[in-house]
């Protein structure tokens, strides 16, 4: 009865592709749609009034970095919380953070788009041992930090000073931009990130991977056909058909094939799985804030309580949303 019902809604959401709302060619994306399109969420800035916050923490089992995102007291600013995480003032069940007492974030400061941390005085000679735990926490205070979209880079102090010094990929004496490479470090060539599946879990883990070429399109359709490495997999299922792809003020229109009807209707946790996985990889592009799901050219609307393609969709819940 439940399988029924199931295909009925696959069925009826079929047809309303066929029949639906907006259309567009792909070609060209009438001023009429790009005015039709809100965002789907509070904008998930610094000091802003989202909700929750999304920090990398470490999955014990496999020692990938992962986003998690935790719901937010509403008297505290969102990098306040963020940093209270990252700090270990917060449990975050099932994962590790690390801060320690060398690696604590003292003070915050954010202006015009760089947040400068003040650490503790012994940070500069924990640092730069550049050991794991070291790497770790660098990588995830960067990576944390710059998922706020007007964060575009920080910077590490200590005692006054610029810390000097190189750990892992990053330059220490001067402002970090969010990095390309996260999980994995390709040894030359074009990168790109992909949020991919942890095979043993339902997780989305960002990944770095050679790509030909380093645009939308390119890196979305390598979403798609990843074959799985490392004990991740893809989060797609079967095969979805881009029609096209085009990005009109931070906004990017991705026209799927109507099958992608079928393929996003697994169940809530997969359906959301596969949405988070499509608009994440294509958020880690800068020129990115948004992003509109079209099917045949059409915007449609809610798939599901859970999945709601009639409006576009900026930085949300990523994971799990933890209520600490």
């Amino acid at each position: 009865m439940r399988f029924g019902l199931k295909l009925l809604s696959i069925v009826l959401l079929v047809f309303l592709v066929t029949v639906g709302c907006v259309n567009t060619n792909g070609r060209h994306i009438p001023p009429s749609l790009l005015q039709s399109i809100s965002i789907n969420s509070v904008e998930y800035t610094a000091y802003g009034d989202a909700g929750y916050v999304t920090v990398f923490v470490l999955e014990r089992a496999t020692s990938y970095l992962v986003p998690v995102s935790l719901s937010k007291p509403a008297d505290v600013q969102p990098i306040d919380y963020a940093i209270a995480i990252l700090n270990g003032d917060v449990e975050v069940p099932g994962f590790r953070t690390f801060g320690t007492v060398q690696a604590r974030i003292e003070r915050a400061s954010f202006v015009d788009g760089l947040v400068t941390l003040e650490m503790p005085s012994g940070f500069q000679s924990w640092v730069m041992r550049n050991l794991v735990d070291e790497r770790n926490f660098v990588q995830a205070t960067v990576l944390t930090l710059t998922g706020f979209v007007d964060v575009e880079a920080i910077q590490f102090f200590s005692n006054g000073r610029e810390v000097h010094g190189t750990v892992f990929v990053y330059p220490m004496d001067r402002p970090i931009l969010r990095p390309q490479v996260v999980n994995t470090a390709p040894s030359s060539g074009l990168s790109a990130i992909l949020y991919v599946r942890l095979r043993s879990a339902n997780l989305l883990v960002p990944y770095t991977k050679l790509v030909e070429r380093r645009d939308p399109l390119w890196v979305l359709n390598e979403l798609f056909k990843f074959k799985g490495s490392d004990n991740l997999v893809s989060p797609i299922p079967g095969t979805l058909i881009v029609k096209g792809l085009r990005i009109e003020d931070g906004t990017a229109l991705l026209n799927l094939d109507k099958s992608a009807v079928t393929h996003i209707m697994q169940g809530a946790l997969d359906e959301q799985l596969v949405l988070d996985a499509i608009v994440h990889t294509l958020l880690e592009f800068s020129e990115i804030r948004q992003v509109q799901i079209l099917i045949d050219g059409r915007v449609l609307g809610p798939l599901s309580t859970n999945i709601d393609l009639s409006r576009a969709i900026g930085k949300t819940p990523i994971n799990q949303l933890i209520i600490p």
